[in-house]
């Protein structure tokens, strides 16, 4: 899915500017009426514009530009995650991955309506917790996998299914995320 399509982009772009982000202005300039678009012919206008994309390269090393991205993550996806985990008596880290991906990505709310959060009793709520968020990956790792254009996105999936298998719900390090290794001595 495009970053267009989630309606982020034109925010960073905006916040990029407040900030004083200069690389790329006019390219981005150019493309505003496009980028407040969400249609599919806006993205694939965007996505084929090479003088947009080197602009974005160009600006995505700045300072600026990693200060827009990161507070626009954190109001717009990160925030409304951590309500979702809070709302539903969730706290395990492995939870809060899986609703922040599927916020960011976009399907957390069609697909989470689907799975039946069962009623909870005393000592109970980590075994529901795991018992739900296990049963979501696998609805969302089905719905990924049989939608044609969403299909190579599953690897999301996949990872979150490969961590509740050993039980890492703690997102404990080293781990490998999409072919990269994390491990403890990345993070100070």
């Amino acid at each position: 899915q495009s970053p267009n399509r989630s309606g982020s982009l034109p925010a960073v772009v905006r916040k990029y500017w407040k900030d004083g982000g200069r690389i790329g202005r006019k390219p981005f300039e150019q493309v505003v009426p496009v980028l407040k678009k969400k249609t599919a012919a806006a993205v694939n206008q965007l996505a084929s514009d090479e003088r947009f994309k080197k602009a974005l390269r160009s600006a995505a090393i700045t300072a600026e530009m990693k200060a827009a991205q990161n507070e626009i993550a954190i109001a717009k996806y990160l925030r409304p995650a951590m309500k979702v985990c809070t709302q539903m008596g969730f706290a395990s880290p492995l939870t809060l991955a899986v609703v922040y991906d599927s916020v960011t990505h976009g399907s957390w709310e069609y697909l989470a309506g689907r799975v039946h959060l069962p009623a909870k009793s005393e000592g109970e709520g980590t075994h529901i917790e795991k018992s739900w968020i296990t049963d979501y990956v696998r609805l969302r790792h089905r719905w990924l996998t049989d939608i044609r254009r969403l299909k190579i996105t599953n690897y999301r999936t996949k990872f979150f299914l490969d961590q509740i298998a050993i039980s890492n719900w703690d997102l404990n390090l080293p781990m490998t995320v999409h072919g990269f290794r994390l491990t403890e001595h990345m993070f100070p």
